[in-house]
């Protein structure tokens, strides 16, 4: 028995070991089957995958082509590492203006990538989450004034909100206290706000602070306009719109009379011949007095929070889908409601647009600030503050001219440190070559307004500069982005030294090509005419019945004032290919010189054409022909000359291509 055990184990062994030798022996690491070599360098069918994927932009079709496209693209890769090769050893990586090149790009969308990421892509994630909510609001306003300062205003915001802990009311104290005249009477109802539409970027944060209904905001809020104290009295899933029904009994009748009483007793009749089921559009085409959606049968359309009046809005969005309101009141009269459709919020990408633009226009300066101001920091920002003095009180007034160094501003400060950022020194040189730079900055007088906001812009750009400068090292997006255009600039310069440069065009060598190959340029058949144009059918109609009966075509035309509208094809004076729109098909089946068509349907009118020539197809003579043949021939020249340098490439690297191994990709 015990034997019987340890064999069972053995056997069992053997045949784990023996499935990790099959499963090894199978499996390959892709990084190291070698696909090409050129000089001392190779290829791993590892990065031909990743080269392959890039090209195509999508894996699963990359794994479905043949052997056939995997072997044209090793080719094509191939030459192309041996250019970037030969762009090394020609020494471009050094060439200082290819360099300044591929920086000035870098910082130009390194900058751009580096805000999207850290800037709009968060924020407008935060603002698609916190806009599923809508924040019903209260507030009290104070503004500093003649009887109180800001400390003091601070200071009684903070004494109200302690009496609001202690359970005070706060619509008695915003009716006290209050400086918003619209809503204090009201007990500081702001009503539904949104984050996003929410103008101060400090009220949005502390509104969505507020998780709880009934909640009030621990300290004062200070925005552009002042303090405020903040109570959410309600929050609820957001509804993008509405689209309702609703039926008025208006207080106004039609001679312009009030009477409520009418109104309500109209309005009480029509909910209860609602609820004995009678149907609410065809109630709302007979009572309703909305002139305007009472014949649609009480259609409002598509309408977004807070575009009606608030009794009716309130009312309209704690409705369900297909739910009917009871009787409200607004200033118009009375309303029933009935929603049939409540829109559903989109998808993040569906509102990408909005949530850019709704950022950028609420809070994205201030948020810009704080991230620049987060990098000045990182970067060591350090100015000095006796130097930027010493520049506002000289007081300098003479204007910015590209001849900054001529200014006595420059000649007494120029040399002196302005500022420091990661360790660079800037001087107030620096400073005034940067504000020759900037269009709204030039021929502007020196002044205090313009130099400190020269120094922000200016220090603002250099942070940004040096973040970008940086930021392939933590993206790697960005890293491949910047590889990519540092190849493309070196390959440009390549094809440029190698093929571009060395075209010459010459009449002679033209003109031998285009013999060589004539046939290859020819008109087809091809007419000339003149219009008559108009927009109405009766104009042309009436130009037609006037050349029935005699009257002169170029007379008419000179009276047509219609045919402006057409530009270029007021009159044709060349050819034009027979078959090239509607005018000239109809040119075309004229028979004679001087012979004019029917009114023919032309864009937005009708016009009358008159045949001036016709010709058969042709060869184009050397004249026609010499645009298209130049363009040509130096096509076939830049080909040649490519074809000419990868060959040399190959006789230098000498490629070897592994075919055989790209049966294993995407394996």
């Amino acid at each position: 028995m015990e034997d019987s055990v340890t064999m069972s184990k053995f056997s069992k062994l053997f045949f784990i070991v023996a499935l990790i030798s099959l499963i090894s022996a199978c499996s390959y690491d892709s990084s190291k089957v070698i696909v090409a070599e050129y000089d001392d360098s190779t290829i791993s069918l590892s990065e031909f995958e990743q080269a392959y994927v890039k090209n195509t932009g999508n894996l699963e079709a990359a794994k479905k082509d043949t052997i056939t496209a995997y072997k044209n693209f090793l080719d094509l890769y191939v030459n192309y590492k041996m250019k970037l090769n030969d762009a090394e050893v020609r020494g471009y990586k050094s060439d200082p203006e290819l360099q300044r090149e591929i920086t000035d790009y870098k910082v130009a969308i390194g900058q751009t990538i580096y805000l999207e990421k850290e800037l709009f892509d968060p924020w407008m994630k935060n603002l698609y989450e916190r806009r599923k909510k809508e924040y019903r609001v209260s507030h009290i306003f104070l503004v500093p004034d003649s009887s109180r300062n800001e400390e003091q205003t601070v200071a009684l915001a903070k004494e109200l909100i302690q009496r609001i802990k202690n359970g005070e009311d706060f619509g008695k104290l915003a009716s006290e206290y209050s400086k918003d005249n619209y809503t204090k009477g009201r007990g500081g109802d702001v009503y539904y706000v949104v984050s996003g539409n929410i103008v101060s970027p400090s009220l949005d944060d502390a509104v969505y602070a507020i998780k709880t209904a009934g909640e009030v905001y621990p300290e004062p809020v200070k925005s552009s306009f002042g303090y405020h104290i903040i109570k959410v009295t309600d929050i609820v899933n957001r509804k993008p719109y509405l689209k309702a029904l609703h039926i008025l009994a208006a207080f106004k009748d039609s001679t312009g009379t009030t009477d409520t009483v009418k109104a309500l007793a109209k309005i009480k009749d029509v909910e209860a011949r609602l609820k004995a089921g009678e149907d609410f559009k065809e109630l709302a085409k007979k009572y309703s007095d909305d002139p305007g959606s009472g014949k649609r049968g009480g259609d409002l359309g598509k309408f977004e929070r807070g575009k009606m009046v608030m009794e009716f809005d309130d009312a309209a969005f704690k409705l369900n889908k297909d739910e009917v309101s009871s009787i409200i009141k607004t200033q118009f009269g009375y309303h029933i409601i009935k929603v049939y459709e409540i829109g559903e919020l989109p998808s993040f990408e569906e509102d990408k647009e909005n949530l850019k633009d709704l950022f950028q226009r609420t809070r994205y300066k201030n948020e810009y600030d704080v991230l620049v101001d987060t990098l000045k920091v990182k970067y060591g920002f350090k100015l000095s503050e006796a130097t930027l003095q010493n520049i506002i009180d000289f007081k300098d007034t003479t204007k910015l001219t590209v001849d900054y160094k001529e200014m006595e501003i420059s000649k007494k400060f120029g040399k002196n440190e302005l500022f420091v950022m990661k360790s660079d020194l800037y001087s107030v040189d620096s400073l005034l070559a940067y504000m020759t730079r900037q269009k709204n900055m030039l021929l502007k007088p020196i002044s205090k307004g313009l130099l400190t906001d020269a120094l922000y812009f200016y220090s603002t750009s250099l942070a940004l500069r040096y973040k970008s400068l940086e930021f392939d090292k933590v993206n790697k997006d960005f890293a491949a982005l910047m590889d990519d255009y540092e190849s493309g600039v070196y390959l440009f310069k390549l094809l440029e030294d190698e093929v571009w440069n060395k075209i010459e065009i010459d009449s002679v060598s033209l003109l031998n090509y285009w013999k060589g190959t004539k046939e290859n340029y020819s008109f087809g058949d091809r007419v000339k005419y003149n219009i008559l144009y108009s927009k109405s059918d009766s104009t042309i109609y009436n130009f037609y019945s006037m050349l029935k009966s005699g009257n002169d075509f170029d007379t008419l035309m000179n009276k047509n004032i219609d045919k402006r509208e057409l530009g270029n094809r007021l009159n044709e004076k060349d050819f034009v290919d027979a078959q090239s729109d509607e005018l000239s098909i109809a040119a075309n089946k004229l028979t004679n010189e001087g012979d004019y068509s029917a009114p023919v349907k032309y864009k937005d009118g009708w016009a009358i054409v008159r045949l001036v020539a016709k010709e058969s197809a042709r060869e184009k003579t050397f004249d026609e022909a010499k645009a298209e043949a130049s363009s040509l021939y130096q096509e076939s020249e830049s080909k040649r000359l490519e074809n000419e340098f990868i060959n040399s490439l190959k006789v230098k690297y000498k490629p070897v291509l592994n075919y055989e191994e790209l049966e294993r990709a995407f394996k």
